[in-house]
């Protein structure tokens, strides 16, 4: 029978007594823990894992030499940057993810984070008390009917957030390298450049390979606007958050928000200054920034979707119908 460890699989799938629910298929041994620390397990328990499920947890070169029998690690989400996966390419472990989990959450999450700081909500709620209508020195507030959005990334979620945006936006606008992609609700454009050069308020939908790390960077953020809103709900690495510091403290940038860090989940200590501004509310950046803790996916009902497509694709891997499959030229 094979064995699937999950090592967050109490959360995950909440509890045993669910497991119909979420697709468990009679023949397989699904060994559920609360802890996504892989070195919080001994050798002996993960043994004979020949499937490993994982959510949040970081699995390194050392981590995968301690997985001998070891056939598909399934990623359950879309981004798969926290696996080495030139270690499993070289045991000829299958890597899979979970690309449509939960796109209209996560691009619903970024148009909602776009919003509220072009109308001034962030402001507001950082520097009102309940009932005080004193009218108090604002961020740039604009009608959203003026401005031009841009969506990098016209994948599953990118196609969601160019529709959510057309419906408020003056214009929606979209690059992506993929030229065969296309979207009915927003025009595209040449270049990336091209993009930022015309979008007022700029949401990235890319994944974290080496062609967009650093993506947004001095040199990019140079280019942009005035009073430029950046939402980053797609990956920590994407953007350099040195020039955005500058950028925002010299008023050039009207606002950001970050769903992803760089560093992980959490960040780890120190944070960047960026970061530290932000959780310490200090005045210059108050109103104008926000972070939410890579949770632009997560309801109730998308991690139930989670949870089913998780155990679909280690299941379809291991029968040997594999889907998702990551491969070398997608990172």
């Amino acid at each position: 029978m094979p064995i699937v460890f999950v090592p967050e699989g109490e959360e995950l799938y909440h509890q045993r007594s669910q497991a119909r629910t979420v697709g468990f298929k009679p023949g397989f041994d699904f060994i559920l823990h609360d802890n996504y620390d892989l070195t919080h397990f001994a050798d002996e328990e993960i043994h004979d894992a020949e499937g490993l499920l994982i959510y949040r947890s970081v699995v390194n070169r050392a981590d995968i030499a301690r997985f001998p029998n070891l056939k598909v690690l399934v990623r359950m989400g879309a981004g798969y940057d926290n696996v080495d996966r030139d270690a499993l390419e070289e045991r000829g472990i299958l890597l899979c993810n979970v690309p449509d989990y939960g796109p209209d959450r996560v691009a619903h999450s970024a148009f909602t984070a776009a919003s509220m700081l072009v109308t001034g909500q962030v402001a507001y709620f950082a520097r009102s008390t309940p009932l005080d209508w004193t009218k108090s020195e604002l961020p740039v507030v604009r009608r959203a009917t003026d401005l031009t959005a841009g969506i990098v990334g016209i994948g599953r979620i990118g196609s969601f957030a160019a529709k959510y945006f057309a419906a408020c936006f003056k214009e929606v606008v979209y690059f992506d390298i993929d030229e065969n992609k296309s979207s009915a609700y927003a025009r595209r454009v040449g270049s990336l450049e091209e993009l930022l050069r015309v979008a007022d308020v700029v949401s990235l939908h890319v994944p974290a390979t080496p062609a967009t790390h650093g993506m947004i960077g001095a040199a990019q953020i140079s280019m942009m606007p005035q009073d430029a809103v950046l939402i980053n709900t797609a990956r920590g690495t994407v953007v350099d958050l040195d020039p955005l510091y500058d950028a925002l403290k010299e008023g050039r940038f009207s606002g950001a928000a970050f769903d992803v860090l760089p560093g992980g989940d959490p960040p780890p200590d120190p944070q960047h200054k960026l970061v530290q501004a932000i959780v310490d509310n200090e005045p210059w950046i108050m109103g104008r920034a926000f972070i939410t803790p890579h949770s632009a996916g997560r309801s109730p009902g998308t991690d139930t979707e989670l949870a089913i497509k998780g155990t679909a694709t280690v299941i379809a891997a291991l029968e040997g119908q594999p889907i998702n499959v990551i491969t070398r030229d997608m990172y």
